[in-house]
Formats: C-alpha cells, structure tokens, sequence
C-alpha cells in the first residue's frame, strides 16, 4: 500500500497493533483492549520510526507525544477486520479455511487435519495454541486466535507459499471480539463445551451461545458437530432448524453418526478400531495414539475432510501415520523408569479425560502433577481436585502460571475439591521441585500426568515468563540417574 505523506508517496509493509512488533514502515493501530491500551505505546512505535499513527481515540494518548504526527479514527475497531482484509488483499478468499472451536481439542483436531492433509501431499498451514505455521514447522504463538491483522497477516502469507487448507483453532474470545470476522470460513467444527472461560462469559448459556455464532456466519458452509456432548446434540439440533447449513456429526458413542469409530481393542500402542462412515463400516486398523477421546478427535478430522471432498481411500490409507501432537498426552520414556505422560489438561473435563485414557494402559500406580492458572476461571479449581481424587492414586499439587495471583489463594481453591478425609496428595508450590518428589517416588510400572502445560515451555509468574519446560526437567533429572 502506498501512502501520500506530505506531498510524498511512501510504502507501506504490514499492519501492527503489537508495537513490539513494529518496524519501519509500519502503521501502528492503537485501540483500547481489556487489559492494555495500545495508546500508551504510540511513543515507542514512533521510535520504531512507524510510518502511520492511527489511534482510536487521540485523547487517551499520554500529552508528551505530538498529536500532529496521529491519525484519529473513532470507528476503526469496529472496521479493522475489514481494513485489515482488504490491506492484504483478502488472504482468506484463497484458502480452505477449517476452523476448529470447542473447550478442548481444538488443538489436536487442528493437528490431525494437518497431518492428514500433509501425508495427502498438501500443503498445510496450522494456526493455535501449539503454534502457527506450515505444518509441521511451527513457530510458538501468544493466542489461540491471532488477533485481525496477524491473522490477515498470517494467511497473506500461506497464499504466497502455496498453502491449500489451513486448520485453525478458534476461540471464543476471539469469537466474541470479531477477531475473525471477515475471515472466509468453509468448515466449522465443535468439538465439545465444558466449564471454562466463565470469569469472561459468566456462564455457560452465554459461553455456548458466543461458540455457536461461528457456525451461524454466512460464509460458513459446512458444520461438523460432536454428538457424545450435550452441547453438541444441541449445536446439531439449532443448526439443522436453520435449514441453510450442510451439517454431519461424528461419535465414539452413537452408530447413527456420519463418522463412527468404534473401539475393538485396547492396546498399549494405541487401538484398534472399526471406521464407519454413513453407518457402512470402511475400514478396521490400528490408529496409534493415546487417549479414547482422540479417537474423537480423529473422528472430527475425518468428518471435516470428506466434507471437503477428499476420498475415502486417500484418508484411510493417512490414517496409520497419524500421532499424538506436542503436550497432547505426550509420553517420555526412559529404562526402568515410570512413564511420564504431559498434558495440557487444564479443565476438570480434560483432566478426567486425560487420567481415564491412561488407567487403560495402566500396571501400577497414576500419579497426576497439577495446579490451576491465576487469574482465571476459579470455579473449576476445586473440580480439578475432586477429579483428581476419583482417577488418581496420589496427587502433587504445585503451580500453573500463576500470573500476579497469590499462589496460595490457588492453592486453597483446589484443595476445597478435596475430601476432608482424602489423604493422598501433597502441596508442592515450586513445579520443579513437584517433579522431582514424583521422579523419585515411582517405580516402572507406574504412570506419571504432568497436566496443565502441554505444548508450553514457560511459566508466568508476576507476568513475567521463566523458561521451564517439562521435558528438559524430566531428561535432566533421568541423565543424573543413569
């Protein structure tokens, strides 16, 4: 885009609204969101030598900038998404666009997407929690949902490099702020809906009903619905009332669903299953991946795909290749140590979800490692708990991005969950220190859920990220045994 400057055309790159990633050449857009306000960093964009300045609202900009060097438009988050579209010539226009919504395995049905397409030999480019890229060369990512212009930005860039479909995880903050609001969605899937998020919805009515607007966006063609969750069966039942959408179920549970897997055996790699599609059985094979409920999830990717037009034979032969994604009960193992299982189980449902696939496979003793987020949805704190206490044999309460929250007030919420004559678990505030006292309490047989971090590699505390990854922990403290 070129931009006439005082009688002189200069070239503009990209949009911003993060002015840490603001260069020269930029137009940096100010607006006021929930928690920061982009108008108190219009001085370092400036500094940055940012070629535009557009602010929503010139008064709420601190007095030492020049309010000459501004450009104010009161309506302009109202009209970003469409600026931003329109900047970088409506990327999503050249896309198959799945997007994938729920309150959990949004990420690891965006993953199975993306694999499957990439063993079909296509290019495909994956946005959410574990990251954003071409799968599977991710770089990480600070939301779920990118905000409008990234997004824009992002899929601008997948359109130069000869992406053909993207799965995205969308969230229903992103949902409710408009973050994909002009953004060309095909596919919309939803996977389930459980108590999460309400410190921002305050309840599950208004949660439910911000998830289901993504599947009422005109563009979105084809919706694809998971009937095993009450909040599925009603998504369906809306939906078909609206007459204007194709909509196809999947299940682990109902025969009657367009997709259908169906559990014949239980192994320690995995399971074999039946595959139906349209009630007629397509296949039977072993999918090696843990955890039931991912068979749920490849229930969804399945569903999306044959939506989208791929053949049955292409997917079936993809299938056998598919594998668990990164902190979506992840397994490190190590000679005649227990196996340590990481997770990103961070609501009462996932946490249960998490512990009863891993009792399948079980010899010894399940032992869970978790702790709740600050400053968020604090209802769920003592759910974890009571969960934890029905499908764990012994439980380590320690951190989980506590934030600028007192940990101890955490602490105090998860451990109302528990029986008062409920015993086995200890507190063990520093996570590091929670690992190890697990490490050294275990035998080979037993199973250890380290829940909450999945994919992360840091912790917040005071708002300040630390380096701590999982892996790198358990690693260390195996090498110094050996």
């Amino acid at each position: 885009m070129h931009f006439n400057q005082q009688n002189a055309y200069v070239l503009i790159e990209n949009l911003c609204q993060d002015h840490k990633g603001c260069q020269k050449g930029d137009i940096f857009i100010a607006l006021k969101g929930q928690r920061h306000d982009g108008h108190q960093y219009v001085s370092a964009a400036l500094e940055k030598d940012a070629n535009l300045i557009v602010v929503e609202d010139i008064h709420l900009v601190p007095d030492s900038v020049n309010k000459d060097d501004l450009l104010e438009v009161r309506e302009i988050k109202h009209h970003l998404s469409e600026f931003a579209g329109w900047f970088y010539d409506f990327p999503s226009q050249h896309l198959q666009i799945y997007a994938v919504t729920g309150t959990n395995g949004k990420s690891t049905i965006a993953h199975f997407i993306g694999q499957l397409l990439t063993k079909l030999g296509y290019k495909s480019g994956v946005l959410g929690t574990i990251g954003n890229g071409i799968y599977p060369k991710l770089y990480a990512s600070s939301l779920t949902t990118l905000d409008t212009v990234n997004l824009n930005k992002v899929l601008k860039d997948f359109v130069r490099t000869k992406v053909k479909s993207v799965a995205m995880e969308v969230s229903s903050h992103a949902i409710d702020q408009n973050r994909i609001k002009g953004i060309n969605i095909e596919i919309a899937i939803f996977s389930n809906l459980d108590v999460d998020h309400l410190d921002y919805h305050q309840s599950m009515v208004d949660y439910f009903e911000v998830k289901a607007r993504l599947f009422r966006m005109q563009n979105v063609q084809k919706c694809i619905i998971n009937i095993d969750n009450e909040y599925g069966v009603k998504l369906y039942q809306d939906l078909l009332s609206l007459k204007t959408k194709q909509v196809l179920t999947f299940s682990i549970q109902n025969k009657k669903a367009d997709c259908f897997i169906a559990i014949e055996r239980y192994l320690q790699t995995g399971f074999e299953v039946s595959i139906y599609w349209k009630e007629v059985k397509i296949t039977q094979m072993l999918l090696p991946i843990m955890g039931e409920y991912n068979l749920s999830n490849i229930a969804a990717a399945i569903t999306a795909l044959l939506a989208n037009g791929y053949s049955l034979e292409s997917v079936k032969h993809a299938l056998p290749f598919i594998q668990n994604a990164k902190g979506r009960l992840e397994q490190l193992k190590f000679r005649n140590k227990a196996l340590v299982v990481i997770d990103y189980a961070h609501t009462p449902d996932a946490l249960q979800k998490a512990l009863q696939a891993l009792q399948s496979q079980l010899k010894g003793r399940l032992y869970c490692v978790f702790g709740c987020g600050g400053e968020r949805e604090t209802s769920k704190r003592p759910l974890m708990a009571k969960v934890a206490q029905i499908h764990a044999d012994f439980c380590i309460i320690t951190e989980d991005n506590s934030r600028t929250e007192p940990i101890d007030n955490i602490m105090a919420d998860i451990l109302r969950g528990f029986d008062k004559q409920f015993s086995k678990y200890i507190v063990i505030k520093d996570r590091k220190k929670a690992i190890e006292y697990v490490l050294t309490h275990t035998t080979a047989d037993d199973i250890i859920l380290l829940a909450g971090k999945g994919h992360e590699t840091y912790l917040d505390k005071n708002n300040f990220k630390i380096h701590f990854d999982e892996r790198e922990v358990v690693m260390n403290l195996w090498s110094k045994d050996a």
